[in-house]
């Protein structure tokens, strides 16, 4: 049986565009135009031609399924993929790791392209450690940021209420 991958286009584009847009910015200039966000969403927006215009199908003997329910879905994501893109492109100029955000954008949602395509009980396990797994990455980069100074004073770890010195 011959293996039709046309189905599989969308998240290998996904797959890919993440990784450009994670290694252009670094070695892109940190004085820029913000353009990052804008090519993430014409890239989600090819993934969204790219899987309506796929054949139905079903690889590696049903762990996946691509058909009309899984399209319509994955039409939610990207589209929102794509949103999410245009809307912080304008914010790319505070960022400090715009390209990071981007790529952890794009993974986030081939996790969720994969558990909306699950044919098997493996790849809804996949998709959403693929999905929940890349918020730990931002993370585990550094961990000192100013969401996570904030999240520790918000819970009462580190700041007055617990006797400490507030974060700064």
């Amino acid at each position: 049986m011959v293996l039709d991958s046309r189905p599989l286009y969308a998240i290998v584009t996904l797959t890919c565009l993440g990784l450009f847009i994670a290694l252009i910015d670094t070695f892109l200039p940190r004085k820029r135009p913000s353009f990052l966000g804008w090519v993430a969403a014409a890239g989600a927006l090819a993934a969204l031609g790219m899987d309506w215009t796929a054949p139905n199908g079903s690889p590696w003997q049903g762990i996946l399924l691509f058909d009309s329910f899984s399209r319509s879905f994955n039409a939610v994501f990207l589209i929102s993929l794509a949103i999410v893109c245009t809307a912080s492109a304008g914010q790319e100029g505070r960022m400090r790791f715009a390209g990071e955000y981007y790529a952890l954008l794009t993974f986030s949602t081939i996790g969720l392209m994969l558990m909306a395509s699950a044919g098997g009980l493996i790849a809804p396990y996949l998709g959403l450690g693929g999905s929940q797994d890349v918020h730990s990455w931002g993370r585990g980069f550094g961990g000192h940021s100013l969401w996570h100074k904030r999240d520790l004073r918000s819970n009462g770890v580190v700041g007055r209420q617990s006797g400490q010195h507030p974060v700064r």
